[in-house]
Order: C-alpha cells, then structure tokens, then sequence
C-alpha cells in the first residue's frame, strides 16, 4: 500500500514507484489540489488502474467521471472492503463496456 498526506504527494508516490498501482482511493475535497484533479492527472499515467473517491459532501459525486467509483461518507470499513473488492473483479475492458452500454 502506498500513502501520500494528498495530491501532489500521490502523484510523487504513484510516480516514483515501479510496480502496477492497482487502485487510487482519495477524498474528492483536499487541500492544494481536489481528489477529481488527482484522479484526472494519475490516470493520464496509469490508465490500468481503477479510482475510487470519497466524500461527506453529496455535490463530489457530481464531478466525476463515469471511470470511477464513489462512495458517500461516512461509510463502515466493510462497505469500503466490499467496494474495492467489486472494482478490482471486473476486467478493465468488461467495465469500460459496462459503462457505455
């Protein structure tokens, strides 16, 4: 697991590691820099990998793109766990289709 204290630190950490980033999970509200732009600049890097956002506020869910998942807040560990689970078990490709269909 990798950790970063936000943004331009994920995008640090995400870019000085040399194995595949699988998941990004971020708040959608952070300081310097939103988890949406986040997500936006690590995917332009890793576009295998799958994004999950978070927030206690409802309008998050708004700016999000149709490649990513949300979860509202607050949530218990066991929704997140079942979540990462659902996003990391179909394919790439499958869910790209699932989305546009």
């Amino acid at each position: 697991m990798l950790t970063a204290p936000d943004g331009k630190g994920a995008l640090e950490v995400a870019g000085q590691h040399t194995g595949k980033i699988d998941l990004l999970l971020s708040d959608v509200v952070m300081p310097g820099m939103s988890g949406v732009e986040l997500a936006k600049a690590f995917k332009a890097k890793h576009p295998q990998s799958r994004i999950i956002l978070t927030s206690a506020y409802p309008q998050g869910m708004l700016l999000m793109d149709s490649d990513w998942c949300f979860i509202p807040k607050p949530y218990f560990q066991q929704r997140l766990l079942e979540e990462v689970g659902n996003v990391l078990s179909v394919p790439l490709e499958q869910s790209k289709i699932e989305e546009r269909e």
